[in-house]
């Protein structure tokens, strides 16, 4: 499926959107920052699994990195993945003036090493009681749309099953002020297209 979605796509034009947009009230960009470290820390199938069944491996590392194993899309079969953030990416889209935070990375295919010219792309914002966030994922347009359709349905379950965790993790104050200087550090560092 993969050979045929690279095959004669060019590498960052005309790229299929899939966003979904959330607002929350009482879960803070804290507590959703705590509980991806959490992710990473407890580095087991059983967390991601309950984040959505769809996720059949999970390992990350310090560096951001994640292999996975998942039904991409909710589309066939599984793929195995090595999602790679990427400070030097160019966004697909210009990101929100307001955002605090930018995740955006690379996908490649695991087994091979090559890239998918799939691109990740979350905007996270803090707001006074909550966040904002938009998820996105954007795709060759070679892919079949039911992949985009489908993967925006997969991050919006994926992002609600993280959220009822992110609920149960209360930052105290020594770590909102370093959770806090990290976002300052990171808005200063990502670079806005």
């Amino acid at each position: 499926m993969w050979s045929k979605i690279i095959e004669g796509s060019p590498v960052n034009k005309d790229l299929q959107a899939g966003i979904v947009e959330v607002e929350t009230h009482n879960i803070s960009l804290f507590q959703f920052m705590m509980f991806n470290q959490l992710l990473s820390k407890k580095n087991n199938l059983y967390l991601p699994s309950i984040i959505h069944p769809e996720h059949y491996y999970f390992d990350a590392n310090k560096k951001g990195e994640q292999t996975i194993i998942e039904t991409f899309g909710m589309y066939k079969d599984p793929s195995y993945l090595d999602l790679r953030p990427a400070n030097d990416i160019v966004y697909p889209v210009k990101p929100d003036s307001n955002v605090n935070l930018v995740m955006a990375g690379k996908t490649y295919l695991k087994s091979l090493n090559v890239d998918t010219k799939l691109i990740g792309m979350h905007q996270l914002t803090q707001t006074e009681d909550g966040m904002k966030v938009k998820l996105g994922v954007f795709l060759p347009k070679t892919a079949p749309k039911e992949i985009v359709e489908g993967h925006k349905w997969h991050l919006m379950v994926e992002f609600n099953n993280g959220l009822h965790i992110a609920a149960q993790q209360h930052p105290n104050v020594f770590q909102k002020i370093i959770l806090n200087m990290a976002i300052k550090h990171l808005e200063k560092k990502q670079h806005r297209a």
